[in-house]
């Protein structure tokens, strides 16, 4: 993989990943879960949530003092 891609990918999913915390933290969950397909699973040391409104479901079970980021 040429270096230029490699840095392509990893900064897409930098940006993903910031944007996802970024909707966790401002309480803004199902924007957070949008982000996820049917079949994808957000895996967390608590476990994981597989499917958006199963995203949902565990965010809004999260103490609300929280930040990620």
């Amino acid at each position: 993989m040429e270096e230029s891609t490699r840095r392509a990918i990893e900064w897409d999913c930098a940006q993903s990943t910031a944007r996802f915390y970024n909707h966790v933290d401002a309480g803004r969950f199902r924007e957070a879960a949008d982000m996820f397909m049917p079949d994808g699973t957000w895996h967390r040391m608590e476990g994981g949530a597989t499917g958006p409104a199963a995203v949902v479901k565990e965010l809004e079970a999260r103490d609300p003092a929280r930040i990620s980021m």
